[in-house]
């Protein structure tokens, strides 16, 4: 939106020069205005406890009606809808048996509102409702439920108002946003803290944080729901100094995106997260940091990071290039950014669009997978760049979430990495007119039909890292060995599957199972493609899958591990699904049996949406064999479609101890 002539002098070319102007006038404002992400000085936002104002409910149901006898497509339309009913330890009603064994809290984070108070204004994507936070406490085969908006600055803004702050949105707003909005979108960046997509427990205290593809972590408590404000940086290196003349200069730094994913540090527990951060000169750059809590003498909750690495984005393609990453990879002794040929246009994030429809796809440029040490990171205090990282090429792809990540050494001596990511071969899930999540698709059924198919299991290889002392000095850049892994079930059918988790207790080590959803109730090639109401968990065995492609090999068995014969070379089944005439379920987390010796011994928890009843649940499924055990259903209370979320055991509820690889995300 920034005027300028098509024509520049210098031979640069328009969007460099759109980039450098909206760096420059965010950074001057940024300067001005003693920014939460450059200074120390900022106190933690208190809580508001204003409200939306309620509308109207919808009549609850009553058990004489017969769910069967409901339109379903209406109900999976009005799961799409703004809930702004709150529930505070309402005691469900279980039907079947949860474990004895299984205790603890179940924490979901999702939108729960997308249209402004007054009705002046609507978010079109469900990336950017107001946050809200659902908890499922199971205790002895008893299940509470509860339920609250996480009561944020933007939260406040919109509730005061009545109308939407200007904002930076990753999907469209209706109406779009004024000139003179865009502009406030742009200046007030560093202001944003509505955090709806995921959960995480950072280091150090380990207090409670809600993510976004932004910034800023907004602490709240997982018991009551209730927000305390979000973390202030008091040493942050990523913007602190310029690199220009020694650091004699304040930075023109500017720091815009992170991820909705960061892990744990698996030695220092710290937190690992990517931060963009633009510059005014000399493009972007790209920055791993390790961030703790820490509580300071005026008994505020700090944020202070270091370096584990930077990457100035130069290096990958032009000066304008800023990647859209939306999570990282963690093993032992290394973090993965995957560097995926997808680009922000900078100059266009403001304009009420969103980014994710502008989002670029520039395949011929190929996916870099940058790999950093984790043992060379620089310490607190330091304000150089971090280490630079190895970098691998691989053929153009994109995904929102990497699945795992694990190490294993080579004869060489040196160490193999393996990095398995929920890919797709282009973007359209994200930037196409048919892509997931934005709300006109979902509330249409001539739209839903057309919807894109959920991602595959993709597998990088990544050979020769820390090479023993002595050893020739690596390539710049060497070549990744990318591989599909077929996802059959036993009747040779595909499937596909998103927001894929893995169980905790086999990181950092190798993993073999993987558990995800699909909006798609029948695989690939069983008839018509059909996206919702219901939907499937499928659940994926890397193994098997490897194994069957490869003909004349042995293959396990995906439910009891036996081997097979399969030297015909038809390809062994790797996939067992559940699914349910009506019910779409969410993300499942997989939560080990105490004792449990197999990968695969505990159970996996979703929320699920009964489409038929207008009402969510708990679902609690067998993991191994992908069966069901119990579910509670929440009295009549529609949660809104959650992204991600966390299980707590009771032990691990009050904070204060390091939890480790328990709740990466």
């Amino acid at each position: 939106f920034f005027r300028l002539p098509k024509k520049m002098p210098g031979g640069r070319t328009l969007r460099a020069c759109r980039v450098q102007t909206l760096v420059l006038c965010v950074s001057s404002v940024h300067s001005l205005t003693c920014s939460l992400v450059r200074s120390p000085a900022h106190t933690v936002t208190a809580p508001c406890r204003a409200r939306p104002p309620v509308r109207a409910a919808r009549p609850m149901l009553v058990a004489a009606q017969d769910p069967a006898a409901m339109d379903t497509e209406r109900g999976f339309e009005h799961w799409w809808d703004d809930a702004d009913e709150e529930v505070v330890d309402r005691q469900l009603s279980v039907q079947g048996t949860i474990p004895p064994w299984l205790r603890g809290r179940l924490l979901r984070n999702g939108p729960g509102r997308w249209r402004a108070p007054d009705g002046s204004r609507t978010y079109l994507h469900a990336f950017d409702g107001l946050a809200k936070l659902a908890s499922f406490h199971i205790d002895d085969g008893r299940v509470t439920f509860s339920t609250q908006f996480l009561r944020t600055q933007f939260y406040a803004n919109t509730v005061s108002t009545g109308r939407l702050p200007p904002s930076i949105t990753t999907g469209p707003v209706q109406p779009a946003w004024s000139r003179k909005e865009q502009v406030a979108a742009s200046l007030t960046a560093t202001g944003f803290d509505n955090t709806p997509v995921n959960i995480h427990r950072m280091g150090g205290s380990g207090a409670w944080v809600a993510v976004t593809d932004a910034p800023p972590l907004v602490s709240f408590d997982p018991v009551t729901l209730q927000a305390s404000g979000r973390l202030d940086l008091r040493q942050t290196p990523i913007t602190g100094r310029s690199r220009l003349l020694g650091g004699l200069l304040p930075s023109p730094g500017y720091e815009l995106f992170s991820t909705a994913h960061p892990q744990r540090h698996t030695a220092t527990g710290e937190t690992l997260n990517y931060h963009l951060e633009l510059r005014a000169l000399g493009g972007g750059l790209a920055h791993i940091a390790a961030a703790k809590a820490v509580q300071g003498d005026d008994g505020r909750m700090w944020l202070e990071r270091r370096l584990v690495g930077s990457l100035p984005l130069s290096t990958i393609a032009s000066d304008s290039y800023y990647p859209y990453v939306h999570s990282i990879a963690v093993s032992k002794h290394f973090v993965v950014l995957p560097l995926y040929p997808l680009q922000i246009p900078l100059g266009k994030i403001a304009n009420g669009q969103g980014f994710l429809r502008q989002l670029e796809w520039r395949p011929d440029q190929g996916t870099t997978l940058a790999v950093w040490d984790l043992r060379h990171a620089l310490p607190l205090n330091s304000t150089s760049l971090g280490p630079p990282p190895v970098l691998f090429t691989a053929p153009a792809a994109w995904g929102y979430h990497t699945i795992g990540c694990f190490e294993e050494s080579a004869p060489d001596g040196t160490t193999t990495l393996t990095l398995d990511v929920n890919a797709y071969s282009s973007p359209d899930i994200t930037n196409g007119p048919h892509g997931y999540a934005y709300l006109p698709n979902m509330r249409d059924a001539q739209l839903r039909a057309k919807q894109e198919l959920d991602g595959g299991f993709l597998r990088y290889t990544l050979p020769g890292l820390s090479p023993p002392p002595g050893a020739p000095p690596a390539a710049p850049k060497r070549a990744a060995r990318a591989q599909w892994l077929p996802m059959l079930d036993a009747a040779g059918r595909a499937w596909s599957f998103e927001l894929v988790r893995i169980s905790p207790a086999a990181k950092p080590g190798r993993h073999r199972f993987a558990y995800g959803h699909t909006g798609f109730n029948q695989p690939q090639g069983a008839g018509p493609r059909v996206f919702g109401p219901h939907g499937a968990l499928v659940k994926m065995d890397a193994d098997a899958a490897l194994d069957g492609a490869t003909a004349g090999h042995a293959s396990r068995d995906v439910s009891t591990g036996a081997s097979r014969d399969v030297s015909t070379g038809a390809p062994a089944p790797s996939v067992v699904t559940w699914s349910d005439g009506r019910v779409f379920p969410s993300e499942p987390l997989f939560v080990p049996r105490p004792g449990g010796a197999a990968e695969d011994d505990g159970v996996l928890l979703v929320v699920g949406y009964d489409t038929a009843r207008r009402e969510s649940m708990l679902l609690v499924l067998e993991a191994r064999g992908m069966t069901e055990m119990a579910r509670a259903y929440t009295g009549g209370t529609r949660c809104p479609p959650s992204f991600h979320g966390q299980w707590i055991p009771d032990t691990d509820e009050g904070g204060g101890h390091d939890v480790g690889a328990k709740h990466d995300s």
